[in-house]
């Protein structure tokens, strides 16, 4: 029966750590600290809550393991976290030829791991006598026991694919799953989608906020496209008793009743409470016009959950953009019903008010009939309550001041879910290890640093380097709202290894120079610093200079020569980019 899994560490052995777990420590007295196989420095703090916390440096910590593909094959497993000059780290011993080895059985002959001959004697020996690519797994489930396996070569195809299980594959490390999803184009979407999925549980209204380019729309279309299929929460399940082919994952339900009828919105200036919700509009009449009510776009999907029309049994809004339009206005005295308590079924539901509807004098139960959008008619109950199953995902642009402000009360009725620039992410995207970005960045900037070691970036670190530059700055000088988004980056993430240049280049004259100018406008002197305006060495042939007026004895202060990358050399565009990421 496959189990929940809560969380797997994956780690590549490498030959020198294989030499020294396989060779004879009475022979082969240098490097003896590596008699263990270690965890990466960098996902010290995962390891340790991998493994239940409390593990403070210096100190041991024991846990039972069982063998994935024999999981009644159980066995200690000692954990140690020590610290020296390099910094702290976590380790497991496993040397095989010390008396009373302390290796795990899933890490031995018998279940397949490779063993190397007894008088084995360098690392280059210890490499032909293993396979390519080996990597120890140890995984934790829901139920917080232990279970270990290994596999090597390529990502396995008979696991699912998992971006959390390819990265850590690719890179080392833990991965938590949490009863989050798997299968989705990113980690980082699915864990915002799980955590609106778990909103909706309590609450019915959600709000995803933040600086652009950090994935709330792409979050929205990803939920519409689950919901869609009749998907909600993804698991990653073990199959304990198949070492081979033991990752499942498991598709349930959205936490809503299904099916659903979706809608997208996009809110924008001239949008209105009547198209909205309800409102009146002249009809033919004997003798002239008349006003008749005319439902919206939400009080028309409403009706059709009521109705059972289609089936549908909850109805969901994607409102895009919410703080584009007068969202106050818009929603009216519908921001009191954004409370499930107020709605049929709630704890104190209350009538909806609806303007300019009259009640049917043949049926005082009634109202007279309403015009929907698609030519046919409705009426409602008098009164009428708000259904229970009105959901709302909303986006708002936290940097975007030309828009109206989201009402205070309007707010507070939305769980709030705070998107913002993640390095990580980026990383991901790129596949670049989170430990080589630490290593690169120390390196780069350095006050030791060769004043040309910048050019040795290539444009997967120059595009992470570059945005966490530029959002330091920003930060200082604005304020977080008004930092650039990770996604900003998805073009140098789509292009192949030798397009990638090409493709920053034309992201920091589409989108990141653009963005830097209008935030910049009234600050020229500021952004001189983000542009490293005359700092940049002798001998560099800098893009951006300051701007000079013709006959002018001296250059200007304050202004910067505008300039686009893609205009020119891609040597002299990539050593700009280089050095503005330094």
């Amino acid at each position: 029966m496959a189990t929940p899994v809560e969380a797997v560490f994956i780690r590549e052995v490498h030959p020198s750590a294989f030499f020294y777990i396989e060779s004879d420590r009475s022979k082969n007295k240098g490097g003896s600290s590596q008699h263990y196989i270690e965890a990466p420095p960098s996902e010290l703090d995962n390891v340790v809550e991998f493994l239940g916390g409390n593990l403070a440096p210096g100190k041991l910590k024991s846990i039972n393991v069982g063998v994935i593909g024999d999981p009644h094959v159980t066995a200690p497993m000692t954990w140690r976290r020590k610290s020296d000059g390099q910094g702290e780290r976590t380790y497991t011993p496993q040397n095989r030829q010390v008396s009373d080895s302390p290796r795990h059985p899933a890490w031995t002959s018998s279940y397949g791991f490779p063993e190397a001959e007894d008088g084995i004697s360098s690392t280059k020996q210890a490499k032909a006598e293993m396979p390519e690519k080996l990597r120890i797994v140890l995984v934790k489930l829901a139920d917080g026991r232990y279970f270990a396996g290994h596999a090597s070569g390529d990502y396995p195809s008979s696991w699912p694919n998992d971006p959390r299980l390819r990265r850590i594959w690719k890179n080392d490390g833990v991965a938590f799953f949490d009863s989050a999803g798997t299968d989705t184009p990113d980690a980082a979407t699915e864990a915002v989608i799980q955590r609106i999925f778990a909103a909706w549980e309590a609450r019915r209204s959600v709000l995803l906020y933040g600086p652009p380019g950090t994935g709330k729309t792409h979050v929205l279309s990803s939920l519409r496209q689950r919901l869609q299929g009749g998907e909600g929460a993804q698991r990653l399940l073990i199959e304990l008793e198949d070492a081979s082919s033991p990752f499942r994952v498991e598709k349930g339900a959205p936490p809503i009743p299904m099916p659903a009828t979706l809608e997208w919105l996009t809110f924008h200036q001239s949008f209105t409470y009547e198209e909205f919700f309800l409102g009146l509009r002249p009809h033919p009449a004997s003798g002239g016009t008349e006003l008749r009510p005319r439902a919206g776009r939400l009080l028309d999907r409403l009706y059709a959950i009521e109705s059972d029309e289609d089936q549908a049994k909850s109805a969901v809004f994607f409102i895009d953009e919410i703080n584009r339009g007068n969202a106050a206005r818009i929603f009216g005295e519908l921001i009191s019903f954004l409370d499930a308590d107020y709605r049929a079924d709630g704890s104190m539901p209350l009538p909806v008010p609806l303007p300019g509807v009259d009640f049917d004098p043949k049926d005082p139960g009634q109202t007279k009939p309403i015009d929907r959008p698609d030519g046919s008619s409705m009426q409602l109950p008098v009164p009428w309550e708000m259904p229970q199953h009105l959901y709302v995902v909303a986006s708002m642009n936290s940097v975007d001041r030309a828009t109206t402000p989201l009402d205070s009360a309007l707010a507070r009725r939305f769980e709030r879910i705070e998107l913002r620039p993640d390095l990580k992410v980026l990383a991901d995207w790129l596949g670049i290890a989170w430990a080589d970005v630490k290593t690169i960045a120390d390196k780069v900037r350095s006050p030791e640093a060769s004043p040309t070691v910048w050019e040795e970036i290539d444009p997967e670190i120059c595009a992470i380097l570059l945005l966490d530059r530029l959002n330091h700055r920003i930060a200082e000088d604005l304020g977080e709202d008004f930092e650039l988004g990770h996604a900003l980056l998805r073009p140098v993430v789509a292009a192949d290894k030798e397009g990638r240049w090409a493709a920053l280049t034309r992201v920091w004259d589409e989108s990141i120079w653009p963005q830097l100018a209008e935030r910049y406008l009234a600050r020229p002197e500021q952004l001189r610093e983000v542009l490293k305006v005359g700092d940049a060495p002798g001998g560099l042939d800098y893009a951006f200079r300051p701007r000079t007026e013709l006959g002018a004895q001296a250059e200007s202060l304050e202004r910067i020569a505008p300039v686009r990358l893609s205009e020119l050399s891609p040597k002299k565009a990539r050593s700009a980019l280089q050095f503005l990421a330094r």
